[in-house]
């Protein structure tokens, strides 16, 4: 005959089992699904920081719409103008400390497309900047740009950072001297629908910290993830503090790309932004250790 279990080793039991079956996962929190009426007028997480050619974003409900347009008399004004939109978290946030926080941010149901210009002039970046603007203006930043090549068959997507280059692509690593090379590339197929990357600082010296990263992007062919390290200066950045704001922008580059007859239109499309936190190794630890107690002490009474 079976003794019902005191409900002290039942819990422990089932802390056991959830430790042992990835029942661990830190929840995820909606930063924003975008599913209110206007970005202006009832925003609920974003601050429209730059617009170029058309001064509205188009918010339909649950879906933001970041256009980087670009008129014929634009054009024939000032044809080297760069065309961007970007939505930039209110502040800089303490959530985004990657110093102190490890988590990971995704983007997803993210949709890119282009009127009377090529595809591959189409970017869609996703960034962390030490200041409350978009990445290309700050002076530190770490960002993701996803772009499709002009046949639509696949892409490109760059990971990068910066530090202390204002006006400086955030895509590639800029050294003392100057020299910059790519952090990590990823050549993909398919159709773009959710990206995004996981941060952790597992060390310091001194001030610089050895920032472990992971970055992931989803098509309609298959799921893409790369993985590595870089060396980021907390006192460099922005203010020494460590908060960062997120950003989402859509740009294209001056009129690469542009039959030069007409109005042009690079398009961003995004459904929702989530966020989740990483429980830290000794929290995994430990309830990993209470697991390991309490399969024993249930071991110990079916004996």
């Amino acid at each position: 005959m079976n003794t019902p279990r005191p409900r002290a080793l039942r819990l422990l039991s089932l802390l056991g089992s959830l430790a042992f079956a990835g029942g661990l996962q830190a929840a995820t929190v909606v930063i924003d699904d975008f599913n209110y009426g206007s970005f202006l007028n009832d925003q609920t997480y974003w601050t429209r920081t730059a617009s170029s050619g058309d001064n509205a974003f188009i918010t339909p409900v649950g879906t933001a719409v970041l256009r980087s347009r670009m008129t014929q008399a634009e054009h024939t004004s000032n044809p080297s103008n760069p065309q961007f939109s970007v939505l930039v978290s209110n502040a800089s946030d303490q959530r985004f400390n990657f110093f102190t926080n490890s988590y990971t941010v995704s983007v997803n149901e993210i949709t890119l497309s282009a009127a009377n210009l090529d595809l591959n002039q189409s970017f869609f970046r996703i960034s962390l900047s030490s200041t409350n603007t978009r990445q290309f203006s700050a002076d530190d930043a770490i960002t993701m740009r996803l772009r499709y090549n002009n046949d639509g068959l696949g892409g490109l997507l760059l990971f990068g950072y910066k530090m202390n280059q204002t006006g400086a692509d955030a895509e590639v690593r800029i050294g003392a001297d100057t020299a910059s090379q790519s952090l990590n590339s990823i050549n993909f197929t398919g159709t773009i629908q959710n990206a995004g990357f996981t941060l952790e600082t597992v060390s310091f010296t001194g001030t610089v910290a050895n920032v472990s990263y992971s970055i992931f992007l989803t098509t309609s062919a298959q799921t893409y993830t790369a993985s590595g390290f870089m060396l980021i200066d907390q006192a460099a950045w922005g203010n020494g503090t460590g908060f960062a704001a997120l950003a989402l922008e859509s740009r294209r580059n001056s009129n690469a790309g542009y039959n030069l007859s007409g109005d042009s239109d690079a398009q961003a499309t995004v459904g929702s932004v989530t966020y989740t936190v990483i429980p830290e190794p000794s929290s995994f630890a430990a309830l990993a250790g209470l697991g390991m107690l309490g399969a024993a002490v249930t071991r110990r009474r079916r004996a």
